[in-house]
C-alpha cells in the first residue's frame, strides 16, 4: 500500500483582481438554471406592488389638481392687498346724568360690543364717543342736591324710600359684601313711629314697616278704621310684584321696546288687567279700604310720593307710592350706594362727564354743503361771563326730566322728526326740600306729641278746614339722623318737604316748634319732581321714544306709567338699545358722506 503525504500549501497571495466567477458574492449555480417558483406569496406580492403603484400615482394626481386649484384661488388675494376698514367716527350726546341718562350710556356701549364683530366682517369699525351734559356738579339727576352747607347731603337723603334690593338688581355694580350688607338691613330700613297730622292735632299714628306695629296700637286703629288696617298694606302687593318682574324681564333680556304702547303691550302679558288704566279710587273701592283711612292715612303717604291726590292716578301709580312708603328712609350705612352704583355704571359706559353743563338749545343745522346734523348748544353753569359752546354731535338722547320741547322749540323747518309733538310733553310739578340740624328731636307745643315728635309728619289736608298757606304747603317733615359736629356734639339732621318755600319762622309757626332749627338751614327747588299722572285708557296713551333723525328721549313713560328710579333705568337701557338699531344705515351714510367730502374737497 502507498501511503500519500498530504501538505499544506501556504494560502495564494493577496491580489486586488476581481474574485472568480464563482465565489461567495455570487451563487453556486448560475441564475439561467435556477427553477421558476411556485410560492402563493409571490403572486400576492406582485399584486400588492401594481395597487401601491396605482394608488400613488392617483395620490401624486389629486395633490397637483388641488395645488393647481389652490393657487388659482389664493394667489389673487395675495398679490392684492387686504380691503381697508373704514373708521366711522360717531358722537353721541346724553343730556342729563341721573338714571335715565347713565343705563342711556352704558346700553349704547352695550350695543357698540354686540354689533362690533358684525361690522368687522363688513370692514366697518365704530369709534364711538359718549357724552353726558350735567347741569349739576355731580350724577344723581333731580335726586341730587347743590349743597354748600356743612351737612353731606346724599341722594339717599333726598330721596327717601327710592331704593331697595330691586334696585340693586337692576343696575347692579355693587360689591358682593357691600350688597349683603344693604340687603340684610332691607327689612329694618324705615323703622319708626308715623303721624298723621292736622294743624291742631296728631290724628293717627302708625309704624314702619308695618309688621312692626305694637298690639296695643294696632287695636285702636281697628278700632277706628275697622279692615282697612289690614287690607291696605296688601294693595301694591300683587300690582308691584308683576311690575318689578316686568322690570327683571325687561333687564334680562333687553328688549328693543319703541314707544310706550309697545312697552304697554309687554306688561299687558304679566297682567291680567292693565294697572296703569284702573284709577286709583276703583282700586281702593274693590279692596275694600275705608274712605276715612284713605284720607287720614293713604292720601298723605301718596302726596309724598307723587304730589297728587288719589283721585288723579292709576292703581300703578298708587302702588309704586305705598310700596316706597313702606321702604321709607334709608340707613345711614347705606348713605352713598346710590352713587357708588351710579359711579360704576359710568366708567362702564365708557361715557365723558360734562358736569355744571347746562344745555340751552338743540338745533338741526347744516354743518357743510349737502351735509345735515344736530348741534348742541350749552353754557358753564359756574362761569356766566364764558361764551355759551356748541358742539356737532351724530346722535342726541334727553334724558332729563325738563320737557323736550324746551330744548328743540317750534323749529320751523321739522322734516327731521318723526314722532315730535309738543303735545306729548310730560308735565312737571317742582317740589323744595329744605334740611336743617336741631339740637335734639323736635316737639311741638300745639300737636301734643308729648317729649318729641315722631320720625315722620305727613300733614292731612282736609279741604273743609280754614287754609293755613304754610300748613297746606308742607308735604312732609322727617328725621334722617344724627350727626355729631365738630364741636363732638351731637345734632339731628331734618328733611322737610314742601310744594312751596318755606322759612323756619313760618315752620316754627305752623308746627309750634319749641327747638331752635335755625341751623345749617338750606333750601333747594327740584323743578321737576313730580311728573303729573293719571289713569289713561292703552289706546290714549302716546308718544314713541325716537323724536326723530338721530334723536330719542327717555322721559315718554313717566306719566302714563308712573316715576321710579328702576323704571328710570329701565327707560335709559331700552333707548341706548334703540339707538343703535340702525346702526349699519348710520355707519354707511357716514362713510358715504365721507367718501363725498373727500371727492369734493380740492386735492
Amino acid at each position: 500500500m502507498t501511503n500519500k503525504t498530504y501538505t499544506s500549501l501556504p494560502p495564494p497571495p493577496y491580489t486586488s483582481q476581481a474574485p472568480p466567477e464563482y465565489s461567495e458574492n455570487s451563487p453556486l449555480i448560475s441564475n439561467s438554471f435556477e427553477y421558476p417558483r411556485s410560492d402563493s406569496r409571490t403572486g400576492r406580492d406582485k399584486n400588492a406592488k401594481v395597487f401601491l403603484t396605482t394608488l400613488l400615482a392617483l395620490t401624486a394626481t389629486l395633490l397637483t389638481a388641488g395645488i393647481i386649484i389652490g393657487l388659482e384661488i389664493f394667489l389673487p388675494s395675495i398679490n392684492s392687498p387686504h380691503p381697508e376698514i373704514e373708521v366711522v367716527e360717531i358722537k353721541v350726546g346724553i343730556v342729563g346724568a341721573g338714571p335715565a341718562g347713565i343705563a342711556a350710556a352704558r346700553g349704547v356701549r352695550n350695543e357698540i360690543l354686540t354689533h362690533a364683530a358684525i361690522l368687522r366682517d363688513q370692514n366697518l369699525d365704530l369709534n364711538v364717543e359718549i357724552i353726558i351734559y350735567e347741569q349739576k356738579t355731580r350724577i344723581g339727576g333731580r335726586m341730587t342736591v347743590e349743597d354748600t352747607s356743612p351737612m353731606v347731603i346724599e341722594v339717599e337723603d333726598v330721596a327717601g324710600g327710592a331704593f331697595d334690593g330691586d334696585l340693586l338688581e337692576t343696575i347692579g355694580g355693587v360689591l358682593e359684601e357691600k350688597q349683603e350688607s344693604v340687603m340684610s338691613q332691607g327689612e329694618e330700613l324705615g323703622v319708626g313711629k308715623v303721624a298723621f297730622f292736622d294743624p291742631t292735632h296728631i290724628i293717627a299714628e302708625t309704624y314702619r314697616p308695618y309688621t312692626t306695629t305694637p298690639w296695643s296700637r294696632y287695636l285702636s286703629l281697628l278700632i277706628k278704621y275697622g279692615t282697612s288696617i289690614w287690607r291696605a298694606p296688601k294693595v301694591p302687593m300683587g300690582t308691584m310684584n308683576s311690575f318689578n318682574s316686568f322690570l327683571r324681564t325687561m333687564a334680562a333680556t333687553n328688549p328693543s321696546t319703541g314707544s310706550v304702547q309697545e312697552m304697554i303691550r309687554v306688561m299687558s302679558k304679566q297682567y291680567t288687567w292693565v294697572p296703569f288704566s284702573i284709577p286709583a279710587s276703583n282700586r281702593l273701592e274693590m279692596n275694600g279700604i275705608g274712605d276715612n283711612y284713605v284720607r287720614d292715612i293713604l292720601a298723605p303717604q301718596v302726596r309724598r310720593h307723587t304730589g297728587q291726590s288719589i283721585e288723579d292716578l292709576s292703581d300703578l301709580a298708587l302702588s309704586m307710592a305705598l310700596e316706597r312708603e313702606e321702604i321709607g328712609c334709608q340707613k345711614p350705612a347705606n348713605s352713598g350706594v346710590f352713587q357708588m352704583m351710579m359711579d360704576n355704571a359710568l366708567k362702564d359706559s365708557g361715557a365723558k362727564l360734562r358736569v355744571s353743563s347746562k344745555v340751552t338749545k338743540v338745533l338741526w343745522e347744516e354743518i357743510t354743503e349737502g351735509y345735515e346734523n344736530w348741534i348742541l348748544q350749552w353754557e358753564d353753569v359756574l362761569d356766566h361771563e364764558v361764551p355759551s359752546n356748541a358742539e356737532v354731535l351724530d346722535k342726541i338722547i334727553i334724558a332729563s326730566p325738563s320737557n323736550y320741547s324746551g330744548l328743540l322749540g317750534h323749529m320751523d323747518n321739522q322734516e327731521q322728526f318723526t314722532s315730535y309733538n309738543i303735545e306729548h310733553d310730560i308735565e312737571y310739578q317742582p317740589v323744595y326740600v329744605t334740611f336743617f340740624l336741631a339740637p335734639s328731636p323736635i316737639s311741638s307745643s300745639l300737636l301734643n306729641s308729648g317729649s318729641s315728635l315722631p320720625a315722620q309728619l305727613l300733614p292731612v289736608i282736609n279741604p273743609h278746614d280754614p287754609k293755613d298757606p304754610a300748613f297746606d304747603s308742607i308735604i312732609e317733615l322727617s328725621l334722617l339722623r344724627s350727626i355729631v359736629g365738630y364741636d363732638s356734639s351731637t345734632k339731628y339732621m331734618y328733611r322737610l318737604l314742601s310744594s312751596q318755600p318755606v322759612t323756619n319762622v313760618s315752620l316754627v309757626t305752623s308746627l309750634g316748634i319749641t327747638e331752635d332749627i335755625t341751623e345749617s338751614w338750606t333750601q333747594h327747588k327740584i323743578p321737576y319732581a313730580y311728573p303729573l299722572m293719571q289713569a289713561l285708557p292703552p289706546k290714549e296713551i302716546k308718544g314713541d321714544f325716537q323724536l326723530g333723525k338721530n334723536i330719542w328721549t327717555t322721559n315718554g313713560a313717566e306719566g302714563p306709567l308712573g316715576s321710579s328710579v328702576e323704571l328710570a333705568w329701565t327707560m335709559g337701557e331700552n333707548v341706548g338699545r334703540l339707538l343703535y338699531l340702525d346702526y349699519h344705515d348710520f355707519a354707511k351714510y357716514h362713510v358715504a358722506v365721507h367718501d363725498y367730502q373727500k371727492k369734493s374737497s380740492p386735492s
